[in-house]
């Protein structure tokens, strides 16, 4: 619902409603220029937040199924994808996962205290 609010107030059709809120003081910017140019930065970074916020979304929905298959099937090419999309998309749970996933196949077996012979 986000990245559709970013991208409707982004739009063209909205940049009366940005000018009025400049003028009114709701929205604010740190950019100078004419109304009409703080409005066409503030359109500008909307598009971009709902274009970044679009893109986590779509690469999340692939790296919590990889992540699920990569639970089962452990092995290591779906761990390092795992840790690869989690990067990409942020996810700690992902990296952490990926990471512990990565060292628990390459030891298989867990080490067993050495006890001391007398």
């Amino acid at each position: 619902i986000s990245t559709v609010l970013l991208f409707i107030f982004g739009s063209p059709a909205c940049k009366d409603l940005i000018i009025e809120g400049l003028k009114n003081g709701i929205v604010h910017t740190s950019a100078g220029g004419t109304l009409e140019e703080q409005a066409q930065i503030a359109q500008v970074a909307l598009i971009f937040a709902g274009a970044m916020t679009l893109f986590f979304a779509l690469l999340s929905l692939p790296t919590a199924i990889v992540t699920t298959i990569a639970r089962k099937k452990e092995t290591m090419g779906l761990y390092v994808a795992t840790l690869v999309l989690s990067v990409l998309t942020g996810m700690v749970l992902g990296i952490v996962g990926g990471i512990l996933g990565l060292v628990t196949v390459n030891n298989p077996e867990p080490s067993k205290p050495q006890s001391s012979q007398q």
